[in-house]
Order: structure tokens, then C-alpha cells, then sequence
């Protein structure tokens, strides 16, 4: 599942490449607060 996760932040970082606020995520994936929260909400149980 990390596998795909990383892929896929690295597609979010560049649709998000033109907002001055945007936060990249990958390359930063340990200490990207939104990366750790998706993760963490999409390995929950039920």
C-alpha cells in the first residue's frame, strides 16, 4: 500500500506544483503531515 501511496503524492505534488501554499509530499513523505494522515486513516480497520 506505501508503494502506491508514494506514487500517488507524487501525482498530487504535481497537480498542486502552481500553489504557492501547497506543502509537497513526496520526498518529505516521513514528516508530511498530510501524507501521514491519509496513511494512517486509509490503514484503519472499520
Amino acid at each position: 500500500m506505501k508503494e502506491s501511496f508514494e506514487r500517488v503524492a507524487a501525482g498530487v505534488d504535481d497537480r498542486n506544483a502552481g500553489d504557492a501554499l501547497y506543502k509537497p509530499m513526496a520526498g518529505h513523505l516521513g514528516t508530511s503531515a498530510a501524507y501521514q494522515a491519509a496513511l494512517d486513516w486509509c490503514s484503519r480497520d472499520g
